[in-house]
């Protein structure tokens, strides 16, 4: 698969960002102390569950409260 030039950008960015791998709770989903991973292309949030499964939480339906580590899930309808 070929790197795209938004793909070598998001990967430089990602060295250098402050959310990667910190722990957040996203309460809606029942998910608790998840870790940041990255963002996708379309700017969503890509999440390791305390499992190690992955969950992509679409750039429109979320925001992040930066001091309680939580994302709130937005009812898009």
């Amino acid at each position: 698969m070929k790197k795209t030039d938004v793909d070598t950008y998001l990967d430089e960015y990602h060295k250098h960002w402050m959310h990667y791998g910190v722990k957040v709770d996203v309460p809606s989903e029942r998910i608790t102390q998840a870790s940041i991973l990255k963002m996708d292309s379309s700017s969503g949030l890509i999440l390791c569950k305390q499992d190690d499964s992955i969950v992509v939480i679409p750039s429109e339906g979320y925001s992040f409260d930066i001091e309680r580590n939580c994302i709130n899930i937005r009812n898009t309808l």
